[in-house]
């Protein structure tokens, strides 16, 4: 049984009758149900695989440039429409200052946002920012 739902039989036979006492019986049963929350177990994992997936397509493949920044303000994952608009490589923008897309004046105003973020747990909607390019030119 997987969540009061019929999923298999597991067969035990012998020539013999009675060749199972009560505690093998008791142990192939625990066994049977091991059996039942594995492949439960596994239906889960391929729902979560096929949702990530679903959310990595969503977030690759957005018209709106997005990156994920941790607490320090590093790059921890962009989408290529960000990478593509602004001129890099995914591999240039992970792993580096947020603060590489800002020019310098702008760096105060960045580093104000992730204090906003971070550590008053303010949650930032419809910010548009200039950017720079690879080339060094401003982007929206």
């Amino acid at each position: 049984m997987m969540k009061d739902t019929f999923s298999g039989v597991v067969l035990l036979a012998s020539a013999r009758r009675n060749a199972f006492d009560a505690r093998q019986l008791q142990l192939l049963s625990g066994f049977a149900n091991q059996i039942g929350v594995a492949m439960e177990n596994t239906a889960l994992f391929e729902k979560l695989r096929r949702s990530e997936e679903r959310y990595m397509d969503l977030f690759e493949n957005s018209p709106d440039m997005y990156h994920i920044v941790n607490r320090e303000g590093i790059i921890v994952s962009c989408n290529r429409t960000e990478a593509d608009r602004l001129g890099y490589r995914k591999d240039e923008l992970i792993g580096h200052s947020l603060l590489k897309l800002y020019a310098g004046p702008a760096h105060d105003a960045a580093r104000e946002m992730l204090r906003q973020i971070f550590e008053l747990h303010q949650e930032l909607r419809d910010v548009e920012q200039q950017m720079i390019t690879s080339a060094g030119n401003g982007s929206t």
